[in-house]
């Protein structure tokens, strides 16, 4: 609970709007993996963008992987 709590006082200290600081915790999956959100309604609630910095950034995937995955499929 305390991390909720510090949570939406980040966003308000940013100077995020209250409503977008409790939608943002509420799309936020928790230690087990699953949003407040999601718990309650079953489903994802549809965020207008990604809040987090970490949700913007390109993710390039492990080129050996890749090699190993593509050298088994052909």
């Amino acid at each position: 609970m305390m991390r909720a709590v510090r949570a939406v006082k980040s966003h308000l200290r940013k100077g995020d709007d209250l409503h977008k600081a409790l939608m943002a915790y509420r799309a936020t999956p928790l230690s087990h993996g699953s949003s407040p959100a999601q718990l309650l309604m079953g489903r994802n609630i549809r965020m207008p963008l990604p809040l987090s910095q970490d949700k913007l950034r390109t993710r390039w995937p492990n080129l050996q992987v890749f090699q190993q995955k593509s050298q088994y499929l052909k």
